[in-house]
């Protein structure tokens, strides 16, 4: 489930690897990527949904992704979401 926490790479693979967190519904809106070079930067909006340690959790997110090329190979190096507060 999306937090205010930090993790690392290895954090994230365990959750996907225990399935302690299983994405159900990923829509991707107003993606823009602006490349710089071999640097891309590639924002957007995402409507997720998903179960996180047995408990569903839902929202809109906006999204952050840095990519970077080298030796010819696409790596993304940071990432980075939050959510979109509801509508009052």
């Amino acid at each position: 489930m999306p937090t205010a926490a930090c993790s690392t790479r290895p954090d994230y693979l365990d959750e996907l690897r225990t399935r302690s967190r299983s994405s159900q519904r990923i829509l991707n809106e107003d993606v823009r990527l602006r490349r710089y070079g071999d640097t891309a930067v590639v924002t957007g909006t995402s409507i997720q949904s998903g179960l996180g340690n047995g408990q569903p959790w839902s929202g809109r997110f906006r999204f952050t992704r840095v990519w970077v090329r080298r030796d010819g190979v696409w790596r993304m190096v940071a990432s980075h979401s939050s959510r979109i507060a509801d509508a009052p």
